[in-house]
């Protein structure tokens, strides 16, 4: 579909159509189209950022979006393509205190961190290169067993890729926990715990070896480097081009302990957040009635709607699941 120089491209297709990634087990780029056609831009999103809410007044469907972007309305996987990988384009977290520091912004970064970055440039350098702070080398740094986690052995089959992972960039590795392919290692602190101590599973790569073996007021200068040098504050704040929309929550009107039905607990749940200090994780299925308010109104509601037959309650209401269709919607905490 596109011959040479299509990296992003190539990888944003894979995922749309996969059983593994989407559970797409039987959709095929015609459903996507159609599906396409049939959906209303981010009819469930919340948050749009300025952008997107001009975007979506001129544009009110996919159609006409492929319209403005390619010449005509067709919707294919290549254009498709196209868009997703021209926006990661424009993903490049480059405004760090590090880059700015490298510019000739001499107090970008704090002494502690320039500190760090010398620590970082003795000890970690060799995988992780300047710019992209990451070298994408494969490497066997001793995070788990070799015969228990094989890494890039299974896509090559040599023998000499058992146990090696890919070195990642560390831009925003603040922001990024739990770290590690496994996710073994919770806090930046346990990360260089690791390597001032050489790996945990041996024998490591020879760049690693032998441990870094640093006091701790040199790991904590090495860390305020990781940490707060190499954070974008556009990405940690969400800032454009890192803005994004916020999905609505899915829930069903009424069903306070999210257990997926309507029935007297919930109403007993409702009481117990009013009164009794109880709590509760999304206020707009406790919102029964779906006035924007959480009060005796709510576990009244649904009392009245399972023993008196009271009408049903609004949407997304008894046996429907979705996002809250209505302007007074409250919040989910997941």
């Amino acid at each position: 579909m596109i011959p040479s120089g299509g990296a992003l491209e190539a990888q944003a297709v894979g995922p749309i159509i996969s059983m593994v990634e989407m559970g797409c087990d039987t959709r095929d780029w015609d459903g996507v189209r159609q599906k396409l056609i049939s959906v209303t831009p981010l009819a469930l999103a919340t948050n749009l950022p300025d952008d997107l809410i001009d975007g979506l007044l001129q544009f009110v469907n996919y159609e006409g979006l492929f319209q403005n972007a390619f010449g005509d309305a067709q919707i294919t996987a290549a254009r498709i393509a196209f868009a997703i990988a021209s926006y990661e384009r424009t993903l490049i977290p480059d405004r760090t205190p590090f880059d700015l520091f490298n510019q000739g912004i001499s107090d970008a970064m704090t002494e502690p961190q320039q500190l760090g970055l010398l620590l970082f440039a003795d000890n970690c350098l060799p995988c992780h290169e300047t710019p992209a702070l990451g070298d994408g080398s494969f490497r066997f740094i001793g995070v788990r067993p070799p015969f228990e986690d094989v890494g890039h052995f299974a896509v090559s089959g040599d023998d000499e890729d058992i146990g090696k992972f890919k070195s990642p960039s560390l831009r925003n590795v603040g922001l990024r926990a739990p770290y590690f392919h496994n996710g073994g290692k919770a806090t930046l602190d346990d990360v260089l715990a690791f390597y001032n101590g050489g790996g945990d599973f041996t024998p490591n790569d020879p760049l690693l070896d032998p441990p870094m073996d640093l006091p701790n007021t040199e790991l904590s200068q090495l860390k305020d480097f990781l940490e707060n040098g190499l954070t974008d504050p556009r990405v940690e704040f969400g800032l454009p081009p890192f803005d994004h929309p916020t999905m609505q929550p899915f829930f069903v009107r009424g069903d306070t302990n999210v257990d997926g039905a309507v029935d007297i607990s919930d109403a007993v749940a409702s009481l117990q957040f009013l009164f009794s200090g109880g709590t509760i994780s999304c206020e707009d299925a406790t919102d029964a009635n779906d006035d924007g308010a959480l009060d005796i109104a709510d576990p009244v509601a649904v009392l009245g709607r399972l023993f008196i037959g009271a009408a049903p309650l609004p949407l997304p209401g008894d046996n429907s699941f979705g996002p809250d269709p209505t302007v007074d919607s409250l919040m989910c905490l997941d």
